[in-house]
């Protein structure tokens, strides 16, 4: 998606989780070197967490969080093609125990001319090695990075006067999880609202969801409702 980055672009994105968790994201892309380059820094972490020792007595509270740092360059590599790079330093914190480790990502899109509407792709992320925590001065057993390969494939066409129709399949496989499939549409109109509903199959969260979005001008603003 960076290959068409046309104007500086700002995103940010805050959730809130069951006990306590929560979920920053943070990005800046824009046009340069000829492709589109982007930065985004992302955290999790919790409230304060009750600590207890060997008898469950209350000895005070400690934290928990994970930093992630990416850098990532996308390009055309030809009329229908595009090509994306990424890179990210992630480091985790568990009280006084810690790990690091980083990892790279890549992916490639094709728009065929002949086929209208028609977008094929297919990535890789987080490859890389694994992380150890730190414990008293120990290193512990290795983490592995939730290395990812997904491909997927989106039809957009008008379907009415004012009305664009745009479906995708999708298909992810994460080490350490059972593959997810996923079907979405959404319909946008015109004056610049949009409908939009998922299913999704394999994954153990969620199976359905549902969302608005509505652009003015250089803003959008968007709504998703995802049961869990």
């Amino acid at each position: 998606g960076l290959a068409d980055v046309q104007k500086t672009q700002v995103s940010a994105t805050h959730i809130e989780w069951v006990q306590g968790l929560k979920h920053e994201q943070f990005a800046v892309a824009g046009q340069l070197f000829g492709g589109g380059l982007a930065g985004s820094i992302r955290a999790m972490y919790s409230q304060p967490i009750d600590e207890r020792d060997d008898l469950g007595n209350l000895i005070g509270s400690f934290g928990a969080h994970d930093l992630e740092f990416q850098l990532a360059y996308g390009w055309h590599a030809g009329h229908d093609l595009s090509i994306g790079l990424g890179s990210q330093i992630i480091r985790e914190r568990i009280a006084n125990a810690s790990a690091g480790t980083w990892g790279l990502g890549a992916g490639a899109a094709w728009t065929p001319e002949r086929l209208a509407g028609v977008r094929v792709s297919a990535g890789v992320q987080h490859v890389g090695p694994a992380a150890r925590y730190d414990l008293d001065g120990q290193k512990g057993a290795p983490v592995s990075l939730p290395v990812a390969l997904q491909t997927g494939a989106s039809w957009r066409r008008a379907v009415a006067r004012g009305f664009t129709l745009t479906s995708a399949l999708e298909a992810r496989a994460t080490r350490g999880r059972q593959a997810v499939v996923a079907l979405g549409g959404e319909l946008e109109s015109a004056v610049g609202a949009s409908l939009r509903l998922g299913l999704r199959q394999g994954d153990d969260l969620s199976s359905v969801s549902a969302g608005l979005g509505y652009t003015v001008g250089d803003f959008r603003i968007d709504y998703a409702w995802v049961p869990s």
